[in-house]
């Protein structure tokens, strides 16, 4: 990988992407992994609440984005740790003058990587809870748009474990506080969206799928968008000290 570092910002983003790429299709068990856990958390959850279907439709949004924030976090919580074992990092550290498009370009390849088979497991998930189809899809959609806002987060759990030299368990204990909020609008949004049990679907596109929650939350993925790639590389360079 260090001997393929190019010179320019767009090139060095371009590399790293088609290297993550291509690491995740030919060893393809972390995504697998990710969609079984995934699976198996939202199928177990479903037997727990039993066969109701309201009670089912009423606990979806809840267990399934609980199921999609374990998911993403478990699968980025050594995003890093490769690279500063092999001394990749180490290398682009002395090389650019920032850290910032390695940071990014980590981040759009776990992002492709992970949207496309969560983005098939997602309606299968709301379909086994009870959820219409037509509303499951909508539905699936907000919570894989919503995603990159999780993967930030977990981008900087790795960021300080793999910089701090510890286990992912500190990491994911500095995100909680960052994926709290996601979690209270983005099951807020859900539950707007989808609407009371037993309401007709006849649009995918209504105003509740506009709702407060959903914009609160389209503002929070803004935000950790701009804050939290400098604190990940802020995190990385102390760890490379």
């Amino acid at each position: 990988m260090t001997e393929a570092i190019l010179p320019s910002v767009g090139g060095l983003v371009l590399t790293l992407v088609r290297r993550d790429l291509l690491l995740a299709v030919r060893g393809g068990g972390g995504v697998l992994q990710t969609l079984f856990f995934f699976l198996i958390f939202v199928g177990l959850s479903g037997f727990a609440l039993g066969p109701g279907p309201a009670a089912l439709r009423a606990a979806a949004p809840a267990i399934i984005w609980l199921g999609l924030l374990l998911a993403v976090q478990f699968s980025v919580l050594d995003l890093f740790r490769g690279d500063l074992e092999d001394g990749t990092l180490q290398v682009l550290a002395a090389e650019q003058k920032s850290l910032l498009p390695y940071i990014y370009a980590r981040l759009l390849a776990a992002f492709i990587s992970l949207a496309v088979p969560l983005a098939l497991a997602v309606p299968v998930a709301f379909v086994m809870f009870s959820v219409e189809l037509a509303r499951a899809g909508a539905a699936s959609l907000l919570l894989i748009l919503a995603s990159p806002a999780l993967i930030l987060a977990g981008v900087v759990a790795a960021a300080v474990s793999a910089g701090a030299r510890t286990g992912g368990l500190l990491g994911m204990g500095l995100a909680a506080p960052l994926v709290v909020p996601i979690m209270i609008f983005g099951i807020g949004a859900v539950e707007a969206g989808l609407g009371p049990v037993g309401a007709a679907s006849n649009t995918l596109a209504g105003a509740q799928w506009l709702s407060p929650e959903t914009l609160l939350l389209g503002a929070i993925m803004l935000f950790y968008g701009v804050i939290l790639p400098p604190f990940a590389v802020l995190a990385i360079r102390l760890g490379l000290e």
